[in-house]
């Protein structure tokens, strides 16, 4: 479980951060439309519940930390401006995906699908408490990670980007598991083990990737 970890961490931030290079040259679209696509993915994987060693957390864990740090690059290269407008985005992408899952859920299936109609409603049918505690957590948490960037750059006058990133993220990590387990599993399992539980791991994976910014401001600076 700790090697698909650490795969699925690094690689997702392997990814981003070739998006943050191709933005260099293509302007901010590439890092919003990863954005884009990072939300779709976890609005999927959000209703699996996964250990890695003693934590207990949703399976979206590692793709979702990788948009905070996509908010940042975009912070950093490209201004409030552009961070804001990939939260926009990626909020309208998420009810695109409710809309259009929940359509196909209910759509009467064609006769060769229909003994897969069960597994399908139950994979992809999002509930209404994971829905709304999706939505909740990700307009808090990315409205609050652009905010707390920006101020610590204005604090700091632009120094100090490993503070200001790993301030804003973890910060922001710990609002989003707060409103989003609150919202999607009281009365379901126990709160506390997935809130304060899954913080260390979050606040973990918020530090590993300020060498993928690093890097990507380097390559911002000699391409």
């Amino acid at each position: 479980m700790i090697g698909l970890a650490i795969i699925g961490l690094f690689g997702t931030f392997s990814i981003v951060t070739i998006g943050a290079i191709l933005a260099k040259r293509l302007g901010s679209a590439p890092l919003i439309g990863l954005f884009s696509g990072l939300i779709v993915i976890t609005s999927i994987l959000a209703v699996k519940l996964i250990n890695i060693g003693w934590f207990l957390i949703t399976a979206e864990v590692f793709i979702y930390a990788s948009t905070f740090l996509i908010t940042d690059m975009l912070s950093e290269f490209f201004g409030k401006k552009e961070a804001k407008k990939a939260v926009i985005v990626g909020l309208i992408v998420d009810f695109l995906l409710i809309f259009a899952v929940t359509l196909a859920v209910y759509w009467p299936p064609a006769e060769e699908f229909a003994i897969r109609q069960a597994a399908f409603e139950q994979i992809l049918g999002p509930t209404t408490r994971i829905v709304v505690a999706s939505i909740a957590g990700f307009v808090i948490a990315q409205t609050h990670d652009v905010w707390a960037f920006h101020f610590w750059r204005r604090v700091f006058k632009g120094r100090f980007l490993w503070f200001r990133n790993n301030a804003s993220t973890i910060t922001s990590q710990f609002i989003d598991g707060l409103v989003f387990y609150s919202i999607a599993f009281y009365g379901i399992t126990p709160l506390l083990p997935l809130i304060l539980g899954s913080f260390p791991l979050r606040a973990l994976i918020a530090i590993l990737d300020t060498p993928f910014i690093y890097f990507a401001r380097w390559v911002y600076r000699v391409i």
